[in-house]
């Protein structure tokens, strides 16, 4: 219930107990998730069993190799990190790193056994040999235009960890009813962005039909009354408000659809919520049990989820094809050459969006052509 005394717990049963609070885990995989839709994709690849997945695979071969030749020679897996004989987990390490004996190669791969193929490719060898990596790359943050519904501890956790990724000229719109809150909305004082809050009355729905129909938003996040009500009324209040601002939605014309992401406590409630293509994510007490089960099967996995998941860490990242250095002459891109696009970045390529398709784990033997709607998907 309480996080504060995770640290110590951690300390003291060291590699015994993984303490696992749902409200982080849930703040932590919304903020991302908020900032594009595919990141919430890749997030829930790696926890929910139905996709790729991050393994710890031996080094075999790859005795002797730099962490950035590996990356390219492994043909169907993905590299991303490495676990050291002292336990350590590193990823995006240092490209020039030497794989040794004792290390364990941190992956994302399509399951546990996977047969490791190694390819050999000597013109990247050479690009490998001659790049320059660029240590001080700079966060790009985004413009987006959010609007939240509804209030709680939990709402604040999730907009504390989604500003500091969004840009001067975003907006926060939060609206929530007063009397079902403990504690409004509070900006950190370090970040200049543009917030307005609008105190709903009791009967809400028409000061939420005012908001959307004068507002473009990029993201309606719905956040349950949590501190006020029981969690079973909370849930029954998110999923009349999901519905109401469907409707809303639905009889809008606009050139790019609102993103939809809203919180539940249960999670066998997401199947009052059939597919439609407003409602992006369900965050729910759900996202703690697979990464329960995740860490009962492999304990290993808590390193990688704590760096992943946390406000300090590495981050899953997009950027266009264009944020990167390419020939004017090139009309197709291998994987090995995306690979090398995210190097000079010093970041670490693990898939990318093509018309908004994501392929995460792609095979090095891919080729694609060249696209104005090509991003690289990344750790970094």
């Amino acid at each position: 219930e309480n996080d504060s005394n995770i640290p110590l717990l951690t300390e003291i049963m060291e590699n015994q107990v993984y303490p696992i609070h749902k409200d982080k885990i849930i703040s932590n995989v919304t903020s991302q998730s908020i900032r594009n839709k595919h990141i919430s994709a890749v997030v829930m690849d790696f926890l929910d069993y139905d996709g790729d997945e991050i393994y710890f695979l031996p080094v075999n071969k790859l005795l002797g190799k730099s962490f950035k030749q590996a990356m390219v020679m492994l043909s169907e897996v993905t590299l991303i990190g490495i676990k050291t004989k002292s336990e350590n987990i590193i990823l995006n390490p240092d490209k020039n790193y030497i794989i040794t004996k004792d290390d364990l190669l941190i992956v994302i791969a399509a399951d546990d056994d996977v047969d490791v193929e190694l390819n050999i490719y000597p013109n990247v060898d050479k690009k490998l040999n001659d790049l320059t990596i660029t240590l001080d790359t700079v966060l790009e943050k985004e413009k987006l235009s959010i609007c939240i519904l509804g209030w709680s501890k939990l709402g604040q956790q999730i907009s504390e960890k989604t500003i500091p990724f969004l840009s001067e000229d975003s907006e926060i719109h939060y609206a929530y009813r007063d009397e079902l809150i403990h504690t409004a909305p509070k900006i950190p004082n370090q970040y200049k962005i543009n917030h307005k809050t609008t105190i709903l009355n009791y009967e809400q729905n028409r000061d939420i039909k005012k908001i959307l129909n004068e507002n473009q938003f990029d993201v309606i996040l719905i956040v349950g009354y949590d501190d006020v009500l029981s969690q079973e009324v909370s849930d029954t209040n998110s999923l009349l408000l999901n519905f109401y601002v469907r409707s809303i939605l639905d009889k809008r014309i606009i050139d790019k659809p609102t993103r939809i992401i809203i919180q539940l406590n249960d999670g066998t409630k997401e199947e009052l919520i059939p597919k439609n293509k407003y409602n992006e994510l369900i965050v729910s007490d759900t996202l703690s049990s697979l990464m329960i089960s995740q860490l009962a099967e492999n304990p290993k996995l808590w390193g990688v989820f704590e760096e992943i998941f946390s406000l300090k860490g590495l981050k899953i990242n997009l950027s266009s094809i264009f944020n990167y250095s390419i020939n004017n002459k090139t009309t197709t891109l291998k994987i090995t050459d995306l690979i090398l696009l995210a190097l000079e970045k010093n970041q670490i390529f693990i898939g990318y969006v093509l018309n908004d398709k994501l392929y995460l784990n792609p095979p090095k033997s891919v080729e694609i052509p060249l696209d104005e709607s090509i991003e690289l998907v990344y750790i970094g």
